[in-house]
């Protein structure tokens, strides 16, 4: 169980990443979104942490929370993510972004159907 709720806030310090400040500039780095969440966070979820890389690409993101790689997307400043093992854990989490900290609520399952839910924040490093 230690190592479910290890990869749960592993994953949630990953979704925390994806919702940081919003960026735009005149060589076009902004996003149609109207935020990027590119770049590395720190990411808090049942009272561990963990870094996570976010790399954002229009509203679509791509990235990994210790190495365990992550998908999501960003609408406005709505943020959700996922990943999960063939036959292991899944994570799905959504959240808000505000400037360079987000957060939001996320539900883990595990290959035989257990489920554990909590709150994960991040902020840009």
């Amino acid at each position: 169980m230690k190592k479910f709720t290890m990869l749960c806030a592993t994953l949630l310090c990953l979704l925390a990443g994806l919702l940081p400040g919003c960026t735009s500039d005149s060589q076009g780095s902004g996003t149609a979104t109207g935020v990027d969440v590119s770049g590395t966070w720190s990411l808090s979820a049942d009272g561990e942490t963990s870094t996570m890389t976010l790399h954002q690409n229009g509203d679509t993101l791509t990235g990994s929370v210790q190495g365990v790689p992550l998908t999501g997307s960003v609408n406005g400043n709505s943020i959700a993510i996922s990943t999960g093992f063939s036959g292991g854990p899944l994570l799905v989490a959504d959240g808000t972004v505000e400037g360079a900290t987000m957060g939001g609520s996320y539900t883990a399952t595990q290959a035989g159907g257990a489920q554990h839910t909590g709150i994960w924040s991040a902020t840009k490093q």
